[in-house]
């Protein structure tokens, strides 16, 4: 997964999340990307260390 680019829809279904909240998190600069034409792809490491980071951060809150 770490060396694959993928598009905007399996970003989508690898983050269980919707197209518009991926888009969202694409302009935000949350989720990093590369536009190539109209379209983003999203590097499959990027991808998992949004996963992390997410979850790191549910962690603490939990802990606190």
């Amino acid at each position: 997964m770490t060396d694959e680019y993928y598009n905007t829809e399996e970003a989508c279904m690898l983050l269980k999340l919707g197209r518009t909240t991926v888009y969202k998190l694409l302009k935000s600069g949350k989720l990093k990307s590369t536009k190539v034409g109209r379209s983003y792809r999203i590097l499959g490491q990027d991808i998992k260390s949004f996963m992390q980071n997410k979850i790191n951060k549910k962690v603490i809150k939990i802990k606190n």
